[in-house]
């Protein structure tokens, strides 16, 4: 029996079985679990009808199961990761246009017949989500898309369902980040028509593409960011399911500051008593690339009294900082590798979720089992459910210790602070006991007029039919794609002000006026604000103009105060070549991330980076024989029959 067979994507599902013999001592009936073709004859690997490919650690890219168990009852089950073309799946097919499925059987110590499957298999097959690329048909979009990875799937699911009926449109959509989306929106040359982001576009951005159209921000999804985990208990070996994390004890993974300790800490042991925590923290599992997510993180963790005092040298335990990160100048939009090569992020969500869920550190040629080396993970709450990753409780300013849960959401959004752009941001200062403190909304930004960019002749065009189908998709994202069939997990239905605000916003998109008036940007000790000669601005800050009000203080890089998020980026448009006002902190080596990974119509790419200087290999070498000695001391785990 499957959790789920239908609607798939790249994602986790449980995998159930009865009716098998129990597992023996020493393996015998193991059960297997394959991805196959949607009606397999045989499981031999030279016919190549399954995905035989080993996970980590025996191979960075499968998904194959082995060592599924049946207890004496004859019942098992086991997590299994369902791919689809954008991720490797050898010689399978498998999306909307081709059913796959799921074949489970028993490992006797007997060879499978070579014409046929197992006696014992069990066949069920599986159906994949519609994608954009499902809709295009001869390759053209009404719309096409570009921001927030959170936001990426449930952007794919209702692309699949838009692109069908009377009012049909076809939307491409593009995962990168919040900060890619804005700056590649504002530059009219890249022919975007919306971007999706969590935080509006800062005043570098703005002055770095002065010319491009009207825009607002309409609300298109209510979701959070999370810390996931895989800890087992180093005694039982099961998962633990319940961790509950401050910011300090955040900024101590994030400055990777004497993690071999960390779960020893007196604040961590007091707050989550009742199981025999691993030896160490592997270092955690984070992004690479600038981003929003990132932002929002590391504005709450330094929000905190504690987490600061950390920060500077002076903990309230006397655990030492991390060298290269006493004084960082958090918050910041990426996490930077500032002390080595032992903490290596990574660019996208996918990958942080995907090492988690496969106890995988962020190291190449390291192995830990998470009852030796707990793993963490900074990533957003719909890719943590994709992949069946338990997710922390954290302390907000009120001491309650809360829950990533739907209705701890909903208490979290009510404290959100509203600024002159109409975006929502987390108040870290809000004292509800029930209130999760990083809830976020993700925004759409979006033209208020209809128009294509001419490169050729480089100005705006009129399009009236992008009119109608910019109205078609926010109206859909607003109605009909809040529905509790229509979220994926992770997302909570928007509250009515926010499908308000944006089918408001869907309204005021109109007829091309003319070229975009020139902007400027006027700056002041403590603001800074860019002014547009057509500047539409309601009362209730739903709409921008030319542009909006930039990053709060005199400079895109601020510090987080009195619970507002700072919306400047810390290092400025890195992505277009522009070069990132000096930090304060000391100078560090230069970080590269272990791999990138962007998801489209055209599927995903995958780049290995490895570490490169004498320095780095000389930490790799500390960090490596730091995990041998963490797996010399590694419990021996035992089958029992």
């Amino acid at each position: 029996m499957l959790s789920k067979s239908t609607q798939l994507r790249n994602e986790v599902i449980t995998v159930s079985w009865s009716g098998f013999h129990p597992t023996t001592s020493v393996g015998q009936y193991q059960v297997e679990v394959l991805e196959c073709t949607n009606a397999p004859t045989n499981v031999d690997q030279s016919q190549n009808e399954c995905y035989y490919a080993q996970p980590y650690p025996d191979s960075a890219g499968g998904n194959l199961v082995q060592t599924g168990t049946t207890d004496h009852a004859g019942n098992g089950s086991a997590t299994f990761e369902v791919r689809t073309d954008a991720q490797p799946l050898g010689q399978l097919t498998c999306d909307f246009a081709h059913p796959c499925s799921i074949v489970v059987y028993e490992l006797d110590f007997t060879n499978p017949p070579p014409n046929a499957l197992p006696p014992s298999a069990v066949v069920t097959p599986i159906s994949f989500a519609a994608t954009p690329k499902d809709c295009s048909g001869n390759g053209h979009f009404d719309l096409r898309g570009e921001g927030e990875w959170s936001s990426a799937q449930q952007m794919y699911s209702w692309a699949g369902q838009m692109c069908t009926g009377a009012q049909a449109v076809s939307v491409d959509y593009t995962a990168t980040s919040s900060n890619l989306g804005r700056e590649n929106w504002l530059d009219p040359s890249t022919q975007l028509d919306f971007a999706v982001t969590s935080l509006p576009a800062t005043s570098t951005e703005l002055s770095t593409s002065p010319h491009h159209l009207p825009y607002a921000y309409a609300p298109v999804d209510l979701n959070a960011v999370v810390v996931g985990f895989n800890v087992d208990d180093a005694i039982t070996q099961q998962p633990i399911t319940n961790v509950t994390l401050t910011p300090r004890l955040v900024a101590r993974l994030m400055t990777g500051s004497h993690l071999d300790t960390f779960f020893q800490d007196p604040e961590f042991t007091a707050l989550n008593p009742g199981h025999h925590w691993p030896v160490a923290a592997v270092p955690p599992l984070v992004r690479a690339d600038l981003n929003a997510d990132t932002r929002l993180f590391t504005s709450w963790m330094i929000h905190d009294a504690n987490a600061q005092k950390l920060v500077a040298g002076n903990d309230i335990d006397g655990v030492a900082v991390t060298p290269a990160y006493l004084n960082y100048p958090y918050p910041v939009d990426d996490f930077e590798n500032a002390a080595g090569d032992t903490f290596n992020p990574l660019t996208n969500n996918d990958f942080v979720a995907n090492y988690a869920f496969r106890a995988r550190p962020a190291l190449d040629n390291v192995f830990i089992h998470p009852w030796a080396g707990g793993y963490f993970a900074v990533l957003d709450r719909p890719t943590a459910a994709r992949f069946g990753l338990p997710l922390a409780k954290l302390v907000n300013a009120s001491g309650a210790a809360v829950a990533p849960t739907d209705a701890a959401l909903l208490a979290g959004y009510q404290s959100m602070s509203l600024d002159a752009t109409g975006m929502r941001t987390p108040n870290f200062d809000a004292t509800d006991p029930a209130a999760y403190p990083l809830v976020k909304v993700d925004y759409a930004l979006v033209p208020l007029q209809g128009a294509d960019y001419d490169l050729g002749n480089r100005r705006f065009v009129t399009d009236d039919a992008k009119v109608a189908h910019l109205k078609t998709m926010l109206d859909y994202l607003a109605t009909t794609g809040q529905q509790t069939n229509d979220l994926l997990p992770g997302f909570v239905p928007m509250p009515p002000e926010l499908v308000a605000q944006t089918q408001q916003i869907a309204s005021r998109i109109s007829h091309f006026n003319g070229p975009p008036p020139t902007t400027t940007t006027t700056s002041t000790s403590t603001t800074s604000t860019t002014v547009a000669a057509n500047d539409i601005v309601s009362g209730s800050g739903c709409c921008v103009g030319g542009d909006n009000a930039g990053a709060s203080g005199s400079s895109d890089s601020t510090s987080a105060t009195a619970g507002s998020v700072p919306r400047g980026s810390a290092d400025g448009p890195r992505s277009r070549g522009t070069t990132p006002p000096p930090r304060s902190a000391p100078s560090a080596p230069v970080w590269l991330p272990i791999a990138s990974m962007t998801a489209s119509r055209s599927g995903i790419g995958l780049i290995a980076v490895f570490g490169a200087g004498l320095a780095a290999l000389a930490t790799r070498l500390a960090w490596m024989m730091v995990a041998r000695a963490i797996a010399g001391r590694e419990p021996k785990k035992v089958i029992t029959s």
